[in-house]
């Protein structure tokens, strides 16, 4: 068929549809026509209407969506209206009439959505004409209304093709949008429909930036990173830096437990810290642990765990931190002994005066049975009186020795010992010194219960804070000097306050008065040592705290101590 009588076939199906309708319009508008003379008029245009639309569908889809909306809403008005004229009355017409009209309404809102939308919606067809585009999209584009990007010629062609919506991300003007290509075949165009994503594409950059520097600290942190498992012990993942620690390769290291590669000595305390940390959910714990190295060597390590949870907010596998502290813990060992030799001189004048009495007494018997034996006036019951005495003394100055070898030695376990038992044995090695040098020294103990803790170190403690309260007094010339010693508990922690009436110390001077190596009284009566050890002690080895005040005439000197330290 020629395109002249095409077009000519196409004006007599429009001048049928429109007559049609011009009847339909015109029985809808007068009163006077029954309901029965206008169902017929509207069926007859409806047929009519049915066979234009199908000789349009064949002639030319582009025709049909003008013509048949337009012929749609006229039918529809019209079976409403008669409908409603000649079988309903009342409320049941009204209730219909105001179904229609709501409906009409959503309709009409329907079409204002386009434009209402605040991201841009395009419409363009397969040749690359904009048929539609809403106000966001007419401020968006930065093109002329009458080319497209080549990109989206290409996946217009692609979607139509494919009959499937396609996808790109796009920086359009000063922002960034997600575009969907939704094709209509039918219609040889496609929709498309933007969001604007900018905001979205910072923040994924940030997470970007975040995960980026996460990574850096995972892989290059100087400190072991690992996840283990909470039900098998064994390592999820383990950084470069714990590999080195412990000298496994990651391979490897994953195929063993956390129990396998800890010291025995070490094993059941973690594991009771790693029970509570996963059912306290999320409590941190931190500890001083040993490792077994792949070579075999024992290693020192703080580690500081942390629960980890799944999706189900249920704690499966715990974070583990691990700083090797091996070279620090011999180095503590080395001033904890260097400090211990600095006391040598102090310990042999005590014992010398501890030893001075009853060696004398020893000297005066045997010298007294040596004349009597010389006079052949010594009896038996004399001799036996003398020998007893003797071994008294004797047992005395070996029990001396015992306490002081004791000293000496390092804690290697915590024991179970009382506060007052602890002072008794201070009083024993350094109250000779304290009544030498004019101090009193009053002891209150309110709290005499056992309490685990490493003993000897505990005595260093107390005869470092002793000596001292003897050096200051001695260099400040106290007349009348004094020392108390007050032992009590509050909540869970033992209170040990050591202080003096020599004047306090300065604000300055306290906020140093624990670095290693630094002295108050000079190379003469210090070494620097002292407070430094006895903050490393109470700090790292009993689990406590230290610190100093000024109170009343003199410095106050307070140590708390958890109750259960190492139960």
């Amino acid at each position: 068929m020629s395109i002249g009588k095409k077009l000519f076939l196409l004006l007599l199906c429009a001048m049928l549809i429109a007559t049609a309708d011009i009847f339909v319009v015109y029985e809808y508008m007068s009163l006077q026509r029954n309901a029965n003379t206008l169902n017929k008029i509207l069926a007859i245009t409806f047929g009519i209407n049915s066979i234009v639309f199908t000789l349009l569908f064949i002639q030319g889809k582009k025709f049909i969506q003008p013509i048949n909306a337009l012929s749609k809403k006229i039918i529809l008005f019209g079976l409403i209206e008669s409908s409603n004229k000649a079988l309903l009355s009342g409320d049941e017409a009204k209730i219909i009439s105001d179904s229609f009209d709501k409906m009409f309404s959503a309709i009409k809102d329907m079409e204002k959505f386009p434009n209402a939308n605040p991201n841009p919606v395009f419409r363009i067809s397969k040749t690359g004409a904009i048929l539609f585009a809403n106000t966001a999209a007419r401020q968006l584009l930065q093109f002329p209304a009458t080319e497209i990007p080549k990109l989206w010629q290409n996946l217009i062609a692609n979607a139509l093709h494919s009959s499937e919506s396609m996808h790109i991300e796009e920086i359009i003007g000063a922002g960034t949008f997600s575009l969907t290509f939704v094709p209509v075949k039918e219609g040889s165009y496609v929709n498309i429909y933007g969001t604007n994503i900018s905001e979205q594409k910072k923040k994924d950059q940030s997470l970007l930036e975040i995960i980026k520097v996460l990574d850096a600290i995972y892989h290059e942190a100087p400190i072991g990173i690992a996840m283990i498992s909470f039900d098998s012990l064994k390592f999820i993942l383990a950084n470069d830096t714990l590999c080195y620690i412990l000298y496994y390769p990651a391979g490897e290291l994953k195929t063993k437990s956390l129990v396998e590669i800890t010291h025995s000595e070490d094993i059941v305390k973690e594991s009771n810290l790693l029970t509570t940390l996963q059912q306290k959910n999320g409590k941190t714990y931190k500890m001083e642990k040993r490792f077994l190295r792949k070579d075999g060597a024992v290693i020192w390590v703080s580690v500081s765990a942390s629960s980890l949870f799944n999706s189900e907010g249920v704690a499966d596998a715990f974070l583990y931190l691990v700083e090797d502290i091996t070279e620090r813990k011999h180095t503590d060992e080395v001033l904890l002994m260097k400090s211990r030799q600095a006391h040598i001189g102090e310990m042999i004048s005590i014992i010398a005066h501890q030893w001075r009495q009853p060696l004398t007494a020893i000297s005066a018997i045997t010298s007294k049975m040596k004349n009597r034996i010389q006079l052949n006036i010594l009896k038996p019951e004399d001799s036996i009186a003398a020998l007893s005495a003797i071994q008294k003394h004797i047992l005395f100055l070996s029990e001396t020795i015992d306490d002081f070898r004791t000293f000496f030695l390092p804690d290697k376990l915590p024991e179970c010992v009382t506060i007052d038992a602890i002072v008794e044995k201070i009083l024993f090695i350094i109250g000779k010194s304290l009544e030498a040098n004019r101090i009193a020294l009053t002891v209150s103990i309110e709290y005499k219960k056992p309490l685990k803790t490493y003993q000897n170190e505990l005595i260093q403690v107390f005869l470092n804070l002793l000596q001292n309260i003897i050096d200051i007094t001695t260099i400040r010339k106290i007349d009348t000097p004094k020392a108390w010693i007050h032992v009590y508990k509050t909540d869970d922690v033992v209170v040990i306050e050591v202080s003096d009436n020599a004047g306090g110390i300065s604000d300055d001077l306290a906020k140093n008065i624990f670095l290693p190596y630094f002295s108050t009284k000079g190379e003469k009566y210090g070494t620097g040592l002292g407070l430094y050890l006895c903050k490393l002690i109470i700090e790292r080895h009993c689990k406590g705290t230290i610190e100093v005040k000024n109170a009343g005439n003199g410095a106050l000197f307070t140590i708390n101590l958890p109750v259960n330290t190492h139960e």
